[in-house]
């Protein structure tokens, strides 16, 4: 390097918010991180526990999961809704925090295999919704739209309009319909709007447990993007979940979320003082998770994504459960494809 360019090296060094944030996250000890607590098998429980407590926390949603009711659902009259063939929609209202609603449909086989089924909990990602999730709106071909695939597997799905999405996006009152301004307004209120959509997911799970023609034993989550991080969200926090599916979001939060420019309710504050990603992905451990990113995947750069995978793997290796988390890489961009995860959830709940 010329004396002239060491020189204005220097100087942007000092001036630079980029290489700040650089020497911050190097000088952050990131007190729960998996690679600290984490010896031997015996050591992973204690983690995890102390871990998913802290995320619970940073969501801002403890007391709310701490002191949530029974699940109540109000059942609407779907003959408004386009039919599908084959396949029971129900279009309902669960009722959730503060006196809110999650607007829901519930897909099922007209013809069950038997008279309880595995269930899924299907996240859809940024403009998208639960229409486009079960197929009866086409956003694009890259639409994720599990919730209608897996109904076509034989699974019973749920799909919800997330806070600042479709139903729950109604842009005639105040803010409502714009997402960043949600999550400014609740971080006055110690709160997250991707907690509060966390626990609208969790509250899926517990309307799922109370149907009696769901399998207890096979609830998984799944999602995409927005979806995929609300997937390892509420993956890492509900035990009850007991598959784990996501795509277009595994990653690190510095390679990704820091580095890259992202939709606010990405910035869980505080984060990163305590855990990565992949630390956060490691609480869904023993139990079956599949990640799925896109070679050409923009915003969540391949090098983090195995970087982050390689960490989760050992972990899975060191509880003697290797089989229990797989990955796929496919050659396009951010993206639902579906085939291999798929193949994956079939292999364990089918």
């Amino acid at each position: 390097m010329e004396p002239f360019d060491k020189e204005l090296d220097g100087i942007l060094d000092k001036l630079s918010f980029s290489r700040l944030v650089d020497r911050l996250h190097a000088a952050t000890p990131r007190d729960l991180a998996m690679d600290k607590w984490v010896k031997k098998e015996a050591d992973v429980r204690p983690w995890q526990e102390k871990l998913r407590e802290k995320v619970i926390e940073l969501l801002g949603i403890d007391d709310i999961l701490a002191n949530r009711s029974k699940p109540e659902a109000e059942v609407q009259d779907p003959s408004d809704v386009k039919t599908i063939p084959g396949i029971k929609l129900e279009y309902l209202y669960i009722k959730s925090w503060l006196g809110s609603w999650i607007p829901a449909y519930v897909l099922k086989p007209e013809e069950p295999a038997r008279s309880r089924l595995p269930a899924f909990v299907c996240l859809h990602g940024h403009g998208e919704n639960k229409d486009s999730q079960t197929g009866l709106w086409y956003k694009d071909a890259s639409a994720t739209k599990a919730g209608i695939d897996l109904a076509r597997m034989g699974y019973i799905t749920i799909s919800v309009d997330h806070w600042g999405w479709n139903e729950r996006g109604y842009a005639g009152n105040r803010y409502d319909g714009n997402e960043a301004k949600y999550n400014l307004n609740l971080l006055l209120y110690g709160r997250t709007i991707n907690g509060l959509r966390v626990h609208d997911a969790i509250r899926c799970v517990d309307y799922l447990l109370a149907r009696d023609d769901v399998d207890p034993a096979k609830i998984g989550c799944i999602g995409l993007s927005l979806g995929g991080t609300l997937a390892m969200y509420t993956s890492a926090i509900d035990e009850r979940i007991g598959l784990a599916v996501v795509e277009g979001y595994a990653n690190t939060f510095k390679d990704s979320i820091v580095d890259i420019s992202h939709c606010t309710c990405n910035y869980i504050p505080g984060m990163l003082k305590h855990a990565e990603m992949p630390d956060i992905l490691g609480l869904v451990a023993p139990r079956p998770m599949f990640w799925v990113t896109g070679a050409k995947d923009e915003i969540f750069p391949i090098d983090a994504f195995n970087k982050a995978r390689a960490q989760v793997d050992s972990l899975y290796k060191m509880l003697g459960v290797p089989g229990n988390f797989a990955t796929h890489v496919h050659p396009r961009g951010h993206e639902y494809l579906g085939k291999q995860e798929l193949d994956f959830i079939e292999q364990r709940f089918g």
